[in-house]
């Protein structure tokens, strides 16, 4: 991975580059945050290389921005991007499943409608079948049951979704994963953060939340978008797993 950093080149028009080299333009835009830039260059590679790992690109690019202007019609775009490029209902891809439901759940975000909630739960459940690198959708699952409180206050359905995501990390944990063992340092990156969140799942609270944050904060080996990215889910996980013991303490 350092590697590849370093190999990272200033821009240069499309079509004066290998298709390799403009994935790593685009790429370095996506790390350094500039959506607008990575979008102009992942779609010239996409336009050439119409590959599952350049179509993910491009719509992180796409919905980054979208996310940025709250536009849900943007978002809705990537969506159909995915649809209209893969079979999304045959596809045992937990990134493009991954993709389609982190793209929810920006919807949800902004909109708070509870149909985008359902969507991205669905699709982190049907992801997370497949996971077999890192717990991306496993983890994402379990916190995002676990955000029910936003859509009902009836405890009924709240502790239903509340063992269901304390079942389910359990079961998750026992699943091998290859970044444990041959994943390259940002695989195992996530790896690491997302086991650290299944387990406060299903502990009801960070053993290590502040040791966690400052470790995040002083990591030199990935990008700001990883490490905004990361920190603001175990911010958000810490926030609603608090406040669900805090439901439960009145039920």
């Amino acid at each position: 991975a350092l590697h590849e950093r370093e190999s990272y080149q200033n821009f240069i028009p499309p079509e004066k580059k290998t298709l390799y080299e403009m994935y790593l333009v685009g790429r370095k835009a996506l790390d350094s945050n500039d959506y607008i830039a990575a979008n102009d260059i992942l779609t010239q590679l996409y336009s050439t290389d119409q590959s599952e790992a350049n179509l993910l690109l491009l719509v992180l690019a796409r919905y980054k921005i979208a996310e940025a202007t709250g536009s849900c019609q943007m978002l809705l775009e990537c969506i159909e991007l995915i649809t209209s490029s893969t079979d999304i209902e045959s596809t045992t891809s937990e990134d493009l499943l991954g993709r389609i439901a982190a793209i929810y759940l920006r919807m949800f975000n902004i909109s708070s409608i509870e149909s985008y909630y359902y969507a991205a739960l669905d699709y982190y459940r049907r992801g997370a079948n497949y996971s077999k690198l890192n717990y991306y959708c496993p983890r994402n699952y379990c916190a995002l049951l676990l955000r029910i409180y936003e859509i009902t206050d009836d405890p009924n359905i709240v502790k239903e979704y509340y063992y269901t995501a304390k079942h389910n990390a359990k079961m998750f944990l026992e699943m091998n994963m290859l970044a444990k063992k041959s994943g390259n340092y940002e695989q195992r990156f996530y790896y690491y953060y997302n086991v650290c969140d299944l387990k406060a799942i299903i502990d009801g609270e960070y053993a290590n939340f502040e040791q966690l944050i400052v470790r995040l904060k002083s990591e030199p080996d990935i990008s700001l978008r990883q490490r905004a990215t990361i920190l603001s889910g175990i911010e958000k996980l810490h926030s609603d797993i608090i406040e669900m013991n805090r439901i439960f303490s009145y039920v």
